[in-house]
């Protein structure tokens, strides 16, 4: 019975009258309440629609009728595990990392979710199943595959299912992004917590994290649910990782603290626990008044590098610029941090 909705609802979608599309879903399940695809594909369209108390309505209704559905607690688990929910998340993937699924629609969503949980085996034999088969989700087939093959050893069959997602999916970086040395940009959890904070200078540093993280195709092309319209300008200008050169002289700032800290990272300063106070306090830069007073755009990318260097990691000698113009932009630096 619901596949003689389905072609009016395609026309909808095709047109992008989601909100059409709902209500011939609810129409459906009024009709048909035990019709149980119903409900994930109207609690898909909330969810793009950012509708997120209605779209987790559906699926906990769906779940109240039908407690071992399968697909609604997929769909729960993938609401949380994006909203930085860990607890929520990881109870829910306590009901499915046992599951042994039949169908393949089920084995290849179950298989993206062991992925998503760093169960790389798990995820690579049920991926592995329906290789053959019609997948449903191809772009998130080949990314996953892709990042299992690597994290499993397969450095060749990974760099082959990457360049099979990058033809299925416009992506801007067509760079294999696992082989850096890893850090916390590569927890995708953590990021995706770090985003929902509510504190600025984490929320930046989340931001600043997703830009660089080797996993950024999960957090943006896959997440159902990135909202970016609280976003500060400047934490737009480093989700574009800054495709120009802005005109602000805190943006300015902003600029140079976040190039010069890939240069510093490509040294080795990685975004991790014991360099995490250093990348708060560049940062914060940014942010704190007394920030308005620092003027580093009459600097070059490679002497704030060289300064932060100079201050806080005497370890580390970069041959980039001029003792003198380290030294002043230093001073610079530090007299604003010292407020």
């Amino acid at each position: 019975e619901f596949y003689s909705y389905k072609k009016e609802i395609n026309r909808y979608l095709a047109e992008e009258d989601s909100a059409s599309a709902c209500d011939i879903l609810r129409k459906v399940i009024d009709e048909k309440p035990n019709f149980w695809p119903a409900y994930n594909q109207l609690a898909s369209l909330y969810f793009e629609q950012l509708k997120e108390e209605e779209g987790v309505r559906v699926l906990s209704d769906l779940l109240s009728r039908n407690p071992g559905n399968l697909l609604g607690i997929c769909d729960l688990f993938i609401y949380h595990f994006y909203k930085g929910n860990r607890k929520e998340a990881d109870e829910l993937y306590l009901e499915l990392r046992d599951v042994l699924p039949v169908l393949a629609h089920h084995k290849e969503k179950l298989g993206l979710i062991h992925a998503m949980m760093g169960e790389y085996e798990e995820a690579d034999d049920l991926l592995e199943q329906v290789a053959d088969l019609e997948v449903t989700e191809r772009s998130k087939y080949y990314y996953f595959r892709a990042k299992s093959s690597y994290y499993l050893g397969d450095v060749e069959g990974a760099k082959m299912f990457w360049h099979s997602f990058l033809e299925c999916d416009l992506y801007e970086d067509v760079r294999f992004p696992w082989e850096q040395e890893p850090d916390l940009t590569n927890d995708t959890r953590l990021v995706l917590e770090m985003l929902q904070e509510e504190d600025d200078l984490t929320h930046m540093l989340g931001v600043y994290a997703l830009t660089i993280s080797g996993n950024r195709p999960e957090l943006v092309l896959f997440h159902p649910l990135l909202d970016m319209s609280d976003w500060s300008y400047m934490e737009h200008l480093m989700f574009t990782n800054f495709d120009y050169f802005p005109d602000g002289a805190i943006e300015q700032n902003g600029y140079l603290i976040a190039k010069a800290m890939i240069i510093l990272k490509e040294n080795g300063i990685l975004l991790n626990e014991e360099y995490m106070a250093l990348y708060k306090q560049m940062f914060s830069l940014v942010l704190i008044d007394a920030g308005k007073d620092l003027i580093l755009g009459r600097y070059t990318i490679e002497t704030v590098a060289s300064a932060i260097a100079k201050l806080f990691l005497p370890h580390l000698k970069l041959q980039l610029v001029e003792e003198f113009e380290c030294s002043k932009c230093a001073r610079d630096i530090e007299r604003v941090l010292s407020r």
